[in-house]
């Protein structure tokens, strides 16, 4: 919900964590370039996530009237919607070898996701795409969902 609805605060205070991870007087510092360190290293699974869901074809046949199409092909999904799915991704978030890579299991989580945010998008947000990127549980029921399946592919 921060990041839909706070860009600017969220600009802010990724300049506080840079400066602070500079800061080798900072007793603090550690914590702060580990923290910056995890940023960077995400960044870019996060853009190519997000350029992957603006325009998931996963989406056609869903009747989300928010979903702009040409023809039968999607061409942009609302950033309400795509916001949660991408943060309930963040379970797959790990650290490998002093590297943090989104390590997601394989494209099945994408139809299952898919469905959840049609589910979450018309009975929690009412089908509104702004009211699904700022409400927590719209973003709760994601998260769950990624949770479940990574616990399922670890078995």
């Amino acid at each position: 919900v921060y990041t839909y609805s706070m860009k600017a605060r969220c600009l802010k205070e990724f300049q506080d964590i840079l400066r602070k991870a500079k800061d080798v007087s900072d007793p603090d510092n550690t914590k702060f370039s580990q923290l910056y360190k995890f940023y960077l290293d995400v960044a870019p699974y996060a853009w190519t996530l997000y350029h992957t869901w603006k325009s998931h074809q996963g989406f056609a046949g869903t009747g989300l009237r928010s979903i702009e199409r040409e023809g039968k092909e999607i061409i942009d999904v609302p950033d309400g919607i795509v916001f949660p799915i991408i943060s309930s991704l963040s379970v797959f978030a790990e650290k490998i070898k002093g590297t943090w890579v989104l390590n997601i299991p394989s494209k099945q989580i994408d139809k299952i996701l898919i469905g959840t945010a049609k589910r979450t998008y018309i009975e929690i947000a009412k089908s509104n795409p702004q009211t699904m990127g700022k409400t927590k549980p719209c973003y709760s029921s994601l998260l769950e969902i990624t949770s479940l399946y990574k616990d399922l592919v670890k078995q």
